[in-house]
């Protein structure tokens, strides 16, 4: 316990060094629907890798006017899969070609 009350004191400190920002999104109101499209497209692509690169992508693809319809089901379903492949890979929010396509 002791280990961890000194843990705690340097947390505290600003002795343990921490992202700036970790989830980096949008700033869209808490209750609206693409609020919670942006963090379940993300979420559902964050396997096995570094959540801060994923925030990083994901924001850019959301802020991207030729790639932001992919948090948008009703457009990503009137797309073939040969223009969602490269859309989610151009700023890395797809790692996994063909798997994160698919879902």
């Amino acid at each position: 316990m002791e280990k961890i009350r000194q843990l705690y004191e340097h947390y505290q400190k600003g002795q343990i060094p921490t992202l700036a920002q970790h989830e980096i999104h949008p700033d869209l109101p808490l209750d609206s629907r693409e609020r919670f499209l942006y963090f379940t497209l993300s979420v559902c692509l964050n396997f096995q890798r570094n959540s801060p690169a994923l925030w990083q992508s994901a924001f850019k693809t959301w802020q991207d006017p030729s790639t932001n319809y992919l948090f948008f089901p009703k457009l990503v379903v009137k797309e073939n899969l040969e223009k969602v492949q490269p859309d989610l890979r151009k700023h890395n929010l797809s790692l996994q070609i063909n798997k994160h396509a698919t879902i």
